[in-house]
């Protein structure tokens, strides 16, 4: 069980998490209109699958592999609280406002850190360097 949580998780990581924080600068963006066109870059490509839709297909896929793990089980529950802010503010993002375009990127951020812990929790494969 253990390799296919690692798995998933190097999973959510490509497929999700780096879709989440594609294109974001460090520090982020102040103007609020360039934050919001990086959100929308970020969260609404144009192939239409976006990290949103990217999330559902992992958890419906891999979701279970964190079950029964109480560490585990937490932490894909605070990425699940996260996801469901980003999905309501991609939803709205037209119609954001600074503070509010702020929170949405913020649980962007939570949700790929989370994502993140779900792999240091799995740990390295069996005779693995980690993987990048």
């Amino acid at each position: 069980m253990r390799e296919a949580r690692r798995r998933a998780a190097l999973r959510f990581r490509h497929d999700v998490g780096k879709a989440l924080r594609w294109s974001a600068p460090e520090p982020t963006e102040t103007a609020a209109e360039s934050l919001r066109e990086r959100l929308r870059r970020d969260l609404r490509p144009p192939s239409g699958s976006g990290p949103i839709e990217k999330f559902d297909a992992w958890l419906e896929a891999e979701g279970d592999c964190f079950s029964g793990d109480g560490d585990s089980t937490a932490v894909l529950a605070r990425l699940s609280v996260a996801m469901d802010e980003v999905r309501r503010g991609a939803a709205r993002l037209d119609l954001l406002e600074g503070a509010e375009l702020v929170r949405l990127d913020e649980a962007c951020r939570e949700a790929a850190r989370a994502g993140g812990e779900l792999r240091s929790i799995s740990g390295p494969g069996p005779g693995s360097r980690e993987e990048r």
